[in-house]
């Protein structure tokens, strides 16, 4: 009786969780989603209550069907009063149609989230509740390199506006300096999610939380990648010199490996030391470029020493990194100096490159190179290739990088084919955004 009463009570924790992972799964589909949480998939689930119209279509996208009566989610009706009228037969058919609708859910649940904990409702923070909201972030922040940042947005910042709302609940010191690195964390995120979609107001606004969070929290590593992700905002090399100001960038990158201190993490070391290159090559200082680039590749030739949690773990922000990306990233600072040799070591490298976005990226930088060699032809064919990618997979910055390297052709180059065709799928690009 008690392995029976166990199992019963296992499959209501299982299902709970698999409601909770459709209900962030809906917020990843439409932005109108936030209010949505496993209590009411639940109602969905028992048909109390009928989905609106744009969680209808949300449905049907996710799981592939037309219509929601294929997920047994019909009209309105009373679950209660209908069981006490139905026939055996009826209530029969009626449990098979839930037992179906949750083995659906679980498998649409399943390839989102191991555990999603419900964490929306208002409540004490205390080290469980802070553990379970560490989970989401670290869940969510697994999506961060293979789903678009315009579906991660909304989520990101519903879970990060749950952590600030939380932060009057925590009593004792060190549940509220854990919740201030959460914050400082889920903050940095969002900066992030909003970077890549081209939003640097908002993502200026979300790194400045990140950073007075970190700072409140005490963590010098912490706040270290704050500053460093916070410099992009200011870099001129996200948008090949279209806007930005290289100078303070490279002030908050040198800010930041100050603040960072040798005892940090060797990979964290190692990016901020990436950054710090690049900007000293934005700013034409050759040999620092090269002092900086051969630290980081001593520093990141060993495994990753930054952990699993949180988005500035191994499973978020430095998920990508593979030596692909570093050499990638070591020949564009050469195209930065116009050093002989860049456009064929960028050339080498970016056929290794696998991450969809550092691709487009890594396109348009040789397509610079390819300007600065004056070959004309293959930088327009090339940067064509970048605006197409970064296209498919809805990169705004990366169609910003593509423009800022068009704007250094040669006005004579115009009247090439290959320049004239580039010209014109810009143009219809602009014209349909």
């Amino acid at each position: 009786m008690r392995r029976v009463v166990t199992e019963m009570r296992l499959r209501r924790e299982t299902l709970g969780w698999t409601r909770a992972k459709l209900a962030i799964q809906l917020q990843l589909a439409c932005a109108e989603a936030q209010s949505v949480n496993g209590h009411i998939v639940k109602r969905w689930e028992l048909r109390r209550h009928t989905p609106s119209p744009v969680f209808r279509r949300a449905l049907c996208r996710m799981f592939a069907v037309e219509d929601i009566a294929q997920l047994g989610l019909g009209n309105h009706w009373s679950a209660r009063l209908h069981w006490t009228m139905a026939t055996d037969q009826e209530r029969a058919v009626e449990v098979r149609r839930r037992k179906l609708l949750a083995a659906g859910l679980a498998a649409a649940g399943t390839a989102l989230l191991p555990r999603a904990p419900e964490l929306f409702a208002p409540g004490k923070v205390d080290a469980g509740w802070l553990r379970d909201a560490k989970q989401v972030t670290t869940s969510l922040a697994s999506l961060y390199r293979t789903v678009s940042p315009g579906q991660l947005q909304a989520s990101v910042h519903g879970h990060l506006g749950m952590l600030v709302a939380h932060l009057g609940s925590a009593r004792l010191p060190a549940d509220r300096t854990r919740l201030h690195l959460q914050i400082a964390d889920a903050a940095a995120f969002a900066g992030w999610i909003e970077f890549r979609l081209d939003q640097l107001e908002a993502a200026a606004h979300c790194f400045h939380l990140a950073e007075t969070h970190a700072r409140e929290a005490g963590d010098r590593p912490l706040l270290a990648q704050v500053l460093g992700s916070q410099s992009l905002v200011h870099s001129t090399t996200p948008t090949a010199g279209r806007r930005g100001n290289a100078r303070r960038a490279l002030e908050l990158v040198e800010h930041a490996h100050a603040t960072l201190g040798s005892s940090a993490p060797r990979h964290v070391l190692g990016r901020l030391m990436g950054r710090l290159a690049e900007e000293r090559a934005v700013n034409g200082d050759g040999a620092g470029c090269a002092r900086a680039l051969e630290s980081a590749a001593t520093l990141l030739s060993g495994p990753l020493d930054v952990g699993d949690d949180g988005f500035f773990g191994a499973k978020g922000y430095h998920s990508a990194w593979d030596p692909a990306y570093f050499g990638a990233f070591a020949a564009t600072c050469q195209v930065h100096l116009g050093a002989a040799g860049a456009v064929d070591a960028l050339a080498r490298t970016a056929r290794h490159v696998t991450a969809p976005e550092r691709t487009a990226t890594v396109t348009a930088d040789l397509a610079a190179g390819y300007a600065q060699a004056g070959a004309p032809e293959l930088a327009a064919q090339t940067l064509l290739r970048a605006y197409e990618q970064a296209v498919r997979v809805r990169y705004p910055l990366g169609v910003q990088r593509v423009l800022g390297v068009r704007s250094r052709f040669e006005k004579e180059w115009e009247r090439l084919p290959s320049v004239r065709d580039l010209d014109e799928q810009l143009r219809r690009g602009v014209e349909s955004s």
